[in-house]
């Protein structure tokens, strides 16, 4: 199976000093997208995607993800609370 399978959900980069990073696809209402979006306005931790654009197209629950949708998830949330960019309401 070719990597382009994956949807562009995430792929390896390998940086001159050998530590790995991941990559995400950051498209709105995708996995990462959601993932940040829930930290930055201080929801709890709950994987989920839209399909398309946010809240105008169905709702992906966790329990229909792949764990390559979670693990994107996962990334943006903890990304954007490792950041510190949150919402002040």
């Amino acid at each position: 199976m070719r990597a382009s399978t994956l949807r562009g959900l995430a792929r390896s980069q390998v940086n001159l000093t050998g530590a790995c990073k991941m990559e995400y696809d950051t498209r709105h209402g995708g996995p990462y997208d959601r993932g940040s979006a829930d930290s930055y306005y201080g929801r709890a931790f709950n994987p989920h995607y839209f399909q398309g654009d946010t809240y105008s197209t169905p709702k992906v629950k966790m329990e229909d993800m792949t764990a390559e949708e979670i693990v994107a998830y996962t990334a943006g949330y903890n990304d954007n609370e490792a950041d510190g960019n949150f919402k002040y309401f």
